[in-house]
């Protein structure tokens, strides 16, 4: 069963390293960028509730990663530079 976890096309960083994460959690997936979406493949019917909360909540916390690295980086330049 194949699943879509819609993402940002300004996040396509974030949404690669959520692949890379989810690649890690779930290595029988197939797992794929597309048009805006992280694709997930070969799903399992009854655990395609489970995986769909957690590529969203990779996701997630692919954008938080991202958002306080570039936070550090302006903070860090504010204060050196």
């Amino acid at each position: 069963m194949p699943l879509l976890i819609p993402f940002n096309p300004g996040r396509q960083d974030a949404a690669e390293d959520a692949a890379c994460r989810l690649r890690v959690l779930y290595p029988a997936l197939t797992i794929c960028l597309r048009d805006g979406a992280i694709d997930l493949g070969d799903v399992p019917p009854g655990e395609a509730d489970d995986i769909a909360q957690s590529a969203s909540d990779q996701l997630v916390r692919s954008r938080y990663a991202e958002d306080t690295a570039s936070l550090r980086e302006r903070l860090y330049a504010r204060l050196l530079g």
